[in-house]
């Protein structure tokens, strides 16, 4: 098996970083898809500003997106100078 030189090694460790991150994002996505769409959401209020808060899987789509989008910026657009 050949060697791998030091640049090698850190490209694919860049893209394996990459891949990992996509898959929790999808998986962030896909759980607040499922909680926003088939569970009741829930409102309470927070105990530290007394304000109401929602828990619907709004926050877990937002955060999955985010993900996805940077993981996919990551693996094919992003130029090492």
């Amino acid at each position: 098996m050949k060697k791998l030189n030091e640049n090698q090694r850190e490209k694919i460790e860049f893209i394996k970083i990459s891949w990992f991150v996509f898959f929790i994002g999808l998986l962030f996505f896909l759980v607040g898809l499922y909680r926003f769409l088939y569970t009741k959401p829930t409102i309470t209020i927070s105990s530290r500003t007394k304000h109401p808060v929602m828990f619907d899987g709004s926050y877990f789509i937002f955060l999955g997106v985010i993900f996805v989008i940077i993981s996919i910026y990551r693996i094919f657009f992003y130029k090492e100078s």
